[in-house]
């Protein structure tokens, strides 16, 4: 089998057990408290207030560190923190289990709650991680300077995140509303999560055998080590030293903007947005449905990104800046039912428009992932990225934030109306990156056969 073939595997069984899990979480929440978005928007602001300090510090470290070491702990981490973030939840159910269905929390369950949090915060960040080698390291060494396999890898690797988006909540959906009683739902979906992450094992091994396939990924990077600083460099300097580079990358515009799309709820796996769309009244097999519908609608678009990209002369910039355009035209009508329609309008509103929009979300998240993967130098790939990771997350904790503010889902017209406004202000950073970039040529390929910066 080939080292590609083995990692599409892994990533199959690694990105449904991680699609079920971001599923499952916020539905469970939901059913168990209903009238409020505080336990999705208290769970979201922990844990993306602590990754963003820690995300750049992890990928300082395993851009020094060996591939297969980091690759063992990373999946067994994941698998073990997200488990045990579900047990601890339905310890907090059955706690709660004969109080009234709108209380939130006794005082005695805080304590679990933090401790739940601990456990997402740990599996969130060896989650991230483990993507970040991946999608921005590992497949690169494999595609060893060919453009056309790595884009075919991207593309490839798009295709069965997307697969397990359709699949994983379409019948997880449909399972939950067959199910007679709240406490069956809780039940459910929290074991059936439980014993998904067992898939850490296989993946394990499929990885390993991955490693040891490839000459270019059991290599030892010693350029690498030697372009960090010194074992020896404090946590705070080895943070100030991840985010200085970053942000006088040549991609620092360009993943400014990526970041600033993640502080949208417009998206079909936001908790708020499914918690939403549950208060609303739209049954969960329509919502499963509507997650299914939209992976559909981004596989489209990964089939068109290849034409899509030679179309504009496989220019990346191009492509970046008019996918993102296309992202945000879809989202515009959401705002006008928000402001003038009914409540149940805007849920199916928002099926609707989101749906369609996940075409030019994929695209333009393939057109980045190039950008990231080709114009950062190796030694730096995994730090930048993962400090890009922080970013984000700075702007899903403002998402956060938001949702504890406006926690009321008769308010959620107030996130729409921010979403749309962010995405806009994404499509012009991006905008403005594509036009300084086009004025000077992407730079030749180096020896690696990487495109780093302009000239």
């Amino acid at each position: 089998m080939s080292t590609a073939f083995l990692m599409y595997v892994s990533r199959a069984l690694s990105e449904g057990t991680k699609r079920l899990f971001a599923f499952a979480l916020p539905m469970m929440f939901i059913t168990m408290w209903t009238d409020t978005f505080i336990p999705t928007a208290t769970l979201a602001f922990a844990t993306y207030g602590t990754t963003i300090f820690i995300l750049p510090l992890c990928g300082s470290s395993l851009d020094k560190s060996n591939r297969l070491r980091s690759a063992t702990v990373l999946i067994f981490a994941k698998s073990f923190f997200n488990a045990a973030t579900m047990v601890i939840l339905y310890v907090i159910f059955l706690c709660e289990l004969h109080k009234t269905p709108t209380a939130l929390f006794t005082a005695q369950n805080y304590g679990l709650f933090a401790l739940l949090c601990v456990c997402a915060i740990a599996g969130e960040t060896a989650e991230e991680c483990w993507t970040i080698c991946i999608e921005r390291n590992w497949v690169v060494l494999v595609a060893n300077g060919d453009e056309a396999a790595l884009t075919s890898m991207n593309v490839a690797i798009r295709r069965i995140d997307l697969m397990a988006l359709t699949l994983g909540p379409f019948l997880f959906g449909i399972a939950l509303q067959n199910m007679s009683s709240e406490a069956l739902k809780v039940q459910f979906g929290c074991w059936l999560t439980v014993g998904a992450f067992l898939t850490g094992v296989p993946e394990y091994f499929l990885i390993r055998k991955a490693y040891y396939s490839d000459p270019n990924l059991s290599r030892e990077s010693l350029e690498n080590i030697e372009g960090h600083g010194g074992d020896s460099e404090n946590p705070f300097t080895a943070l100030c030293s991840s985010w200085g580079r970053y942000i006088s990358h040549p991609v620092f515009l360009a993943s400014l903007g990526y970041s600033a799309l993640y502080l949208t709820v417009l998206d079909d796996h936001s908790g708020l947005t499914l918690s939403f769309l549950k208060w609303s009244g739209i049954p969960e097999s329509v919502i499963g449905f509507s997650r299914g519908a939209g992976a559909i609608s981004g596989l489209i678009g990964s089939f068109l990104f290849e034409y899509v990209k030679g179309c504009l002369g496989g220019s990346l910039e191009k492509t970046s800046s008019l996918t993102v355009w296309f992202f945000w035209f879809n989202l515009v009508p959401i705002g006008f039912v928000a402001y003038y329609g009914t409540v149940k309008q805007l849920g199916y509103a928002l099926i609707i428009c989101v749906t369609l929009s996940r075409c030019g979300v994929w695209l333009f998240d393939l057109a980045h992932t190039l950008v990231m993967q080709e114009y950062v130098e190796e030694r730096y790939r995994t730090e930048i990225n993962s400090v890009q990771s922080a970013t984000y997350r700075i702007f899903w904790l403002l998402q956060a934030i938001l949702g504890l503010i406006f926690s009321d889902p008769i308010e959620y017209h107030i996130l729409v109306y921010t979403s749309i406004g962010s995405v806009l202000f994404a499509s012009v950073l991006v905008s403005i990156w594509a036009g300084c970039v086009s004025g000077g040529k992407p730079a030749s390929p180096t020896k690696d056969g990487k495109r780093y910066g302009t000239v």
